[in-house]
């Protein structure tokens, strides 16, 4: 049970079966990218489809700068401008 009412109300839109669907890699097995220990930012789309990365995270991709005096990282993504069918 999530108890952020955020992270609730988003759920209401984004995922299987919802208008919206994650660009960003989601579930367990994912690398945290928040503070090393979970995953709270996402690219989402309706229309986009596409790849993300995160410095200093993903594999083969340094930091951004070099300190971490932030608990977030920032996703970079290739995105298609073609549009995704949705889900109904």
């Amino acid at each position: 049970m999530l108890f952020d009412f955020s992270a609730q109300r988003w759920n209401d839109f984004v995922g299987d079966d919802h208008p919206f669907h994650f660009i960003t890699d989601v579930g367990t097995d994912v690398l945290p990218t928040y503070s090393g220990i979970g995953n709270i930012d996402h690219q989402v789309s309706d229309t986009f489809d596409g790849e993300c990365w995160h410095p200093g995270i993903t594999p083969g991709y340094d930091p951004v700068v070099d300190f971490s005096d932030f608990d977030h990282v920032p996703a970079v993504c290739q995105l298609t401008a073609e549009r995704v069918a949705l889900k109904t």
